[in-house]
């Protein structure tokens, strides 16, 4: 069945069990009304109706197919309705991608803020690293991206909402815990468990700057996020590096201390310079507004 328009003519004929003031509700004559349904028959290769001189009613084949039409219809309407309220950024739904870490500070405020002011544009949520994010954007699998750190693509845009100082996650029983701040040379030896690189790229980029391969501390991927980490780091296992922005949500058995070095971490949005789309715009243009 390649035309839509006959799957309608199916549900106001079975409405009014009359093909005269179906077609009038239709707007076609009679005759056409009845080869529309002729030829839905056909595609399908079942009866949907049988004829008689009483009239007609449904066959055991059109009562099964009638609820899913009704359905398919009103989904097919309520879709145009979104099309048109998208053309005028009133409505519509933005496919929003977040790294692990912005789910404790930029999220909340974002999404709770966000659909306050805006009920009727949908944010759809999705947690991917920051490595996962940027393919997924070029591919237009994801329109919106929160990133940490940069991502150097010339068919991708960036806004950054914080920059926030390094701070050092430790577990609380360690020496260096008790610090008002931490010299990077304080970490040699230490066992740093960080994402791994294809997670997130431009982290590494950070560490590199702050430590020295040769003195610094040992580097050891972690997968799983950043919760893992934080797990891992309270029970002793090792280090963590992370942005003073997620010092308010506090692990029980991390302690965060300052890191000395002028090293810090952004947190952007990111999207595809080329978008057309005019809710993509708004929430970056609120975004903008929000950060400045």
């Amino acid at each position: 069945m390649n035309d839509p328009r006959h799957l309608r003519s199916f549900v106001v004929l079975a409405d009014e069990m009359h093909f005269g003031r179906a077609a009038t509700r239709l707007f076609i004559t009679q005759p056409a009304l009845s080869s529309q349904i002729a030829r839905m028959e056909s595609d399908i290769g079942v009866r949907l109706f049988e004829r008689s001189r009483r009239g007609i009613e449904l066959t055991d084949s059109g009562r099964a197919l009638l609820d899913k039409a009704r359905e398919s219809i009103r989904l097919a309407d309520e879709g145009v309705q979104l099309a048109i309220q998208a053309s005028t950024a009133d409505s519509g739904v933005i496919d929003v991608a977040y790294a692990p870490a912005a789910a404790f500070d930029v999220l909340p405020w974002l999404l709770r803020d966000w659909t306050r002011e805006y009920p009727s544009i949908t944010l759809r949520l999705r947690e991917m690293t920051t490595g996962e994010q940027i393919p997924a954007l070029l591919a237009r699998d994801l329109q919106v991206g929160i990133v940490q750190s940069q991502i150097g693509h010339p068919q991708l845009s960036r806004l950054v909402i914080r920059r926030d100082p390094a701070v050092v996650a430790l577990p609380e029983g360690h020496a260096l815990a008790s610090r008002t701040v931490i010299e990077v040379a304080d970490l040699a030896g230490e066992r740093l468990m960080v994402l791994p690189r294809t997670a997130a790229p431009a982290f590494f980029t950070v560490l590199e700057a702050a430590f020295d391969r040769r003195s610094g501390p040992l580097l050891d991927d972690v997968h799983g996020g950043l919760p893992r980490v934080m797990a891992m780091v309270a029970a002793g296992q090792g280090i963590g590096l992370t942005h003073a922005g997620l010092t308010a949500w506090k692990p029980p058995g991390v302690a965060f201390v300052p890191l000395a070095s002028p090293v810090t971490i952004d947190t952007a949005v990111a999207w595809r310079t080329d978008s057309t789309s005019k809710v993509v715009t708004k929430l970056i243009e609120w975004i903008s507004r929000r950060s400045n």
